[in-house]
C-alpha cells in the first residue's frame, strides 16, 4: 500500500500551487477509486420509427382518403339539393 499522493508526485509541482505541504494536502483531499464490475460497453441507439419519405407517403395516403371521402359527401349533398330543388320546381309528388 502507498499513501496518496506520493512525495515525488507532490514535489513535481502539480499540487504546490496553493503553497501547502503534503501533510495538510493529504488531510484535506481525498482520492476516489472507481471500480467497474464489468468492462462491457452498452450503446443505446435511437432510430426513427418512420423515415421522412414514409411519413410523407402515409400523410399523402390519409389526405387522399379523407379528401376523397369529403368529395363524395359534397357530391351527395349537391345531388340531394338538386333533387329537392327539382321537387320544388316541378311539384312532383304533391
Amino acid at each position: 500500500m502507498a499513501k496518496w499522493p506520493s512525495e515525488a508526485f507532490f514535489r513535481k509541482g502539480m499540487y504546490k500551487s496553493a503553497g501547502e505541504d503534503i501533510k495538510t494536502y493529504r488531510k484535506s483531499h481525498a482520492k476516489v477509486r472507481i471500480f467497474f464490475s464489468t468492462f462491457a460497453m452498452v450503446t443505446y441507439e435511437q432510430k426513427p420509427v418512420f423515415l421522412e419519405s414514409e411519413i410523407f407517403s402515409y400523410l399523402g395516403g390519409e389526405l387522399g382518403l379523407w379528401l376523397g371521402l369529403s368529395l363524395i359527401a359534397v357530391f351527395e349533398l349537391l345531388e340531394a339539393f338538386l333533387y329537392f330543388c327539382n321537387r320544388k320546381i316541378y311539384n312532383v309528388g304533391t
